[in-house]
């Protein structure tokens, strides 16, 4: 489990510091906020050390995930100094790492410890990558093509073969109630995903792509891909996905964190914050984290939250007190 992350003079933060829950972590803030950057982050971290690499191990991560043209491009802008220092704490231990940039070098290289029985994060990037499965992934790893590395890496967990029903433990009422949604159950034959139910077989991309998401975790529960220990990272999981079924994922997602795999999200959705909020119960851990970009110097502060009440700043609800004021004003002709 991540526990803590410190950051300095990385992207848009000159300083942060974040407290993680077991649980389900969410951020929330505007745009350019870097609410994305900070799963990158862990997610290159955790990277890096499954397996560990033989040298210069965030290096390649680092590069792979956010794509920068030069590594001065991680370095928080308008910043005097050229190093950026990451830190953060895997079961109780630490792990750091630093992105200098100067005459003499331009590296990013690990300091002190390294993290011990690290799992295989689970990245979902906004992008629906099932609907592009046919040769991605030999196209990947053959040609330079304009894709982050969480696309090459969440289509080959997918990829992988489902456990057998006698070893899925205690998932399995979680794979009905997905089923029961997408009324049907996710087969892949060859490099294609098919959804077969009592409508039909279609292939994936002929799907909803909000049932293509419920479909993706389908196939990562039933593989064994989240499970006890493991750590999933979803960036918007609301992007296409109709708010009716967003009480469902809300729910799957809770089953998972109670289950041991610890959840980070990214999003811009009401719902999303609500469900969680209504839907926790005792013994559920949900932390909120409102990211806010300073108008003058640009770097962001964290502002944590262990509800949606306590979050703040707040710019979801702040818009929807100012469609709810002009809703007030036009029903009283004013």
């Amino acid at each position: 489990m991540i526990e803590k992350l410190h950051i300095e003079n990385f992207t848009a933060f000159r300083k942060a510091e974040f407290d993680f829950v077991p649980g389900i972590n969410v951020l929330v803030g505007a745009n350019a906020t870097g609410k994305t950057h900070v799963m990158k982050l862990l997610f290159a971290m955790q990277k890096a050390q499954v397996p560990a690499r033989e040298s210069l191990p965030i290096l390649g991560p680092l590069f792979a995930i956010f794509r920068p043209e030069k590594l001065e491009a991680l370095i928080h802008q308008g910043s005097r100094s050229k190093t950026s220092s990451i830190k953060a704490t895997w079961n109780g231990k630490p792990y750091a790492f630093v992105v200098e940039i100067n005459d003499r070098q331009n590296v990013a290289y690990d300091e002190g410890n390294q993290w011990e029985s690290v799992t295989t994060p689970v990245f979902i990037p906004v992008k629906d990558m099932l609907a592009h499965s046919m040769g991605f992934l030999s196209l990947y790893d053959q040609r330079n093509i304009d894709f982050d590395e969480t696309h090459h890496d969440i289509l080959s967990l997918a990829f992988t073969p489902t456990l057998r029903e006698t070893v899925r433990g205690d998932v399995e009422p979680l794979l009905t109630r997905i089923a029961e949604q997408l009324e049907g159950h996710v087969e892949v034959k060859g490099e294609r995903f098919y959804l077969d139910g009592k409508n039909g077989r279609f292939e994936i991309h002929l799907v909803a792509e909000g049932w293509r998401k419920l479909a993706l975790l389908y196939q990562l529960i039933a593989n064994g891909s989240l499970t006890n220990g493991s750590v999933l990272y979803w960036d918007e999981p609301e992007t296409n996905l109709n708010p009716s079924l967003m009480d469902e994922v809300i729910g799957i997602l809770l089953e998972l964190a109670r289950r041991g795999v610890q959840i980070f999200l990214s999003t811009h959705d009401y719902i999303i914050l609500k469900e969680l909020d209504l839907q926790k119960k005792a013994g559920d851990t949900v932390r909120m984290f409102a990211l806010e970009r300073d108008k003058k110097d640009g770097s962001v502060s964290v502002h944590p939250a262990n509800s949606y009440t306590e979050l703040s700043p707040n710019l979801i609800a702040a818009q929807f007190e100012r469609i709810y004021d002009m809703e007030i004003e036009r029903a009283l002709g004013s």
